[in-house]
This record gives structure tokens, C-alpha cells and sequence, in this order.
């Protein structure tokens, strides 16, 4: 981390906890930050709250639609979505794909927390063009600092992912782009999925919803059933109720 980094995190109040390679943990009160170069936010964990009120959160709902659902995370960061969803959902079971060893080692040292994940060191384009499992959810939440790595963008990921997902499964995915690339991105992903968008308030991201055969009625039917009472997890579902078609 170069001086300037390591002045405006202090400045802002963060203690640096541990530094690995392109990433650092920082400590903030309650909260606690994997970051990369510093200033690029790749995941957040707070004690006081299991929400984070960023992008993070609007990737569970999907796994509330099945029963012990299976899911394949593709990208850890310091595993909030992993975290969220194995204190949320009983009976589900984690497959968590991560690329980078300085990622993994920081997530294990600390945000693990005795979270119920099964961690594989892959590429996850390669992990989905070798797997064998099925799987009702696939998380797609990979960056090299602020874009999705080009083997995500490929027909061979979307095809392969299309194939481990059971038949009513779902691929979520985390998106921030140029519009050229998302508008090529749609056009791809639409040769084998039913493609929906959500847009959460204040944030660049765009959450794209990805059903090999559930329609967008499917999945809110599905949703108002079996998300909780929670005032949170209820605000997520009426997200995708109102998302748009693609």
C-alpha cells in the first residue's frame, strides 16, 4: 500500500489490520473491510447488522426460493453474501470459488467466523466448465478491481453455468460496466435465460437475475412465500417483484 493509501484510510478513521499482497483488512468501530489497493471496497462485515445496505444484499434473495438450496459463489471477497446466507437460510449448502490465494488466506484469518462454506482456490470459469454438481443458485461476483474478468463475459461461462443449474435454478450477477459491454453482456445471456435487472438505489451496480425457466411472476410468487418477516428481507423481495425484463 502506497503512503497516500495508507494517510486517507487513517485519515477516515480505519485501522489497518493486515495487509496481503493487493488487499488489506481495515477495522472501523464495528465494521471491518477487505479492500483492494486501499480504497476499492470488496466486501464488509458489521456486527451490529447482517444487511449491509449495498449491492451485497440483493444477491441473497434468489436462495429463498428452494428448499436447502444449493449454491456456487463465483468470487469470495471477505465472504459477506456467504455469511448472509448461511445465517439466513437453514439447510443450505455453500460452494464458494475463489481465484486468489491473498483473498482466501485474509478470509480465513478474519471473516470466516465458523461460516459453513466450502472453499475451492480456481479459476471459476474453469470450476464451471469441470463440475460435476447441480446447483439451484450460482453468485457471480467477481472483479479485477472495478470490472467482471473477461472469462465471465464469455458463451462458454454462461453455457456451462446454464448446465449446473437445476431446471428452475438461477444465476444472480453482480455487474458493473460500460453500456456497450452490459447491452453485449444482455444479448449473450438471453441465448439461454429468461434476464432481468435490478438497479438498487444510489449504487453503480447492476444486479442482473438470470432464470432458466421461471418467470419474473415465477420468482416473486416464489419469493413473498418463503423470504422471512424481516423488514429487510421483505424490501429485497418487493426489489424483485418490480424488476425489469431485459
Amino acid at each position: 500500500m502506497n503512503v497516500i493509501d495508507w494517510l486517507t484510510l487513517r485519515l477516515l478513521g480505519w485501522t489497518i489490520v493486515e495487509e496481503k499482497g493487493d488487499f488489506c483488512v481495515v477495522k472501523r468501530g464495528t465494521r471491518m473491510e477487505l479492500r483492494s489497493q486501499a480504497l476499492t471496497v470488496y466486501s464488509a462485515d458489521d456486527a451490529r447488522s447482517l444487511y449491509t445496505g449495498s449491492y451485497w444484499d440483493y444477491l441473497l434473495p434468489p436462495a429463498a426460493m428452494y428448499p436447502n438450496p444449493r449454491v456456487l459463489m463465483v468470487g469470495l471477497g471477505g465472504g459477506t453474501v456467504a455469511k448472509q446466507l448461511s445465517t439466513i437460510f437453514q439447510g443450505v449448502s455453500i460452494d464458494v470459488v475463489e481465484s486468489n490465494p491473498d483473498v482466501a488466506d485474509l478470509y480465513r484469518k478474519h471473516f470466516l467466523k465458523n461460516n459453513p462454506v466450502n472453499l475451492v482456490i480456481a479459476d471459476g470459469a474453469a470450476y464451471i466448465a469441470s463440475c460435476k454438481k447441480s446447483y439451484d443458485v450460482i453468485i457471480l461476483d467477481a472483479f479485477v478491481g472495478l470490472r467482471i474478468p473477461r472469462q465471465f463475459l464469455k458463451d462458454s461461462f454462461v453455457g456451462g453455468a446454464a448446465l449446473l443449474l437445476a431446471k428452475d435454478g438461477t444465476m444472480v450477477i453482480n455487474f458493473i460496466g460500460p453500456g456497450s459491454e452490459m447491452r453485449s453482456y444482455l444479448r449473450l445471456l438471453k441465448t439461454r435465460f429468461n434476464v432481468y435487472r435490478i438497479n438498487p438505489p444510489l449504487l453503480n451496480n447492476s444486479i442482473l437475475v438470470c432464470a432458466k425457466q421461471l418467470t419474473r411472476d415465477d420468482i416473486a410468487s416464489r419469493m413473498s412465500k418463503r423470504m422471512g418477516g424481516d423488514v429487510r428481507q421483505q424490501a429485497l423481495a418487493r426489489a424483485y417483484a418490480r424488476m425489469k425484463e431485459v
